[in-house]
C-alpha cells in the first residue's frame, strides 16, 4: 500500500521574532486516528514574520504530535496548510496555557485538509483529552526542518496567499477564534 503524505502547515502572522516575559503558550495537538495515510502525514508549524509570506519554522509532527508555540500576549493570526488552507486568530492573553486540535477534514482529495478546532475547558478536563495529551509526542523545530521549509517555500506561499483571501470573505461567525484561556 502507497502512503501519500500531504503535508500540514502552520504559520503565525505576528510581529516581532521572540516571546517575553509574561508570554503564554498554545498547544497544537494533532490526533492519532488510527489510520497510516492520516498519522503518517506531516505536521509543519511556521511562524510568518511582519507580513506575509515571511516564515520561520516552529517544527514538525503527525499524527499523535503536540507542537508547543511560546507567543507574547496580543492578537495574532495561525493558518494551516495542506491541501487546503484555513485560519486562527489568537486573542492571547499573558501567562496562559491554550489547547487547539488540528483536526483532519475527510475531503475525497488525495491531499489531506486539516483545520483549527478550539479545545473548551469542559473537554480540557476530560480523562480522554487529558490522557491525550500526556499520550502526545512532543516535536521540535531542527535543522531538517529548516531544509523542508527552504525547499518549500514557493508553494507554501502559494497556498497561503491563495486561501488567506478566501477566508477574509468568510463571514466573522464562521472563522475560529482563540480568546478563552485554557486551565491547566
Amino acid at each position: 500500500m502507497r502512503i501519500v503524505a500531504a503535508i500540514l502547515l502552520i504559520f503565525a502572522l505576528t510581529p516581532g521574532s521572540s516571546a517575553q516575559e509574561g508570554s503564554s503558550q498554545i498547544v497544537f495537538l494533532r490526533p492519532r486516528l488510527g489510520t497510516a495515510f492520516i498519522d503518517n502525514s506531516r505536521s509543519v508549524i511556521l511562524r510568518v514574520q511582519e507580513r506575509v509570506p515571511e516564515a520561520q519554522m516552529v517544527g514538525i509532527g503527525g499524527g499523535g504530535t503536540k507542537i508547543t508555540y511560546r507567543v507574547n500576549p496580543g492578537q495574532h493570526l495561525f493558518v494551516v496548510i495542506a491541501g487546503n488552507a484555513d485560519f486562527m486568530v489568537a486573542n492571547v492573553l499573558p501567562n496562559t496555557t491554550y489547547y487547539v486540535w488540528v483536526q483532519y477534514l475527510p475531503s475525497g482529495n488525495v491531499r489531506n485538509q486539516y483545520s483549527f478546532k478550539l479545545v473548551d475547558s469542559r473537554e480540557q478536563n476530560s480523562k480522554e483529552f487529558k490522557d491525550s495529551v500526556a499520550a502526545a509526542k512532543a516535536t521540535e523545530n531542527d535543522p531538517a526542518s529548516a531544509s523542508w521549509l527552504a525547499a518549500n517555500l514557493p508553494s507554501v506561499r502559494k497556498r497561503m496567499q491563495e486561501y488567506y483571501g478566501r477566508w477574509l470573505q468568510k463571514p466573522a461567525s464562521e472563522r475560529v477564534v482563540l480568546g478563552e484561556p485554557s486551565t491547566q
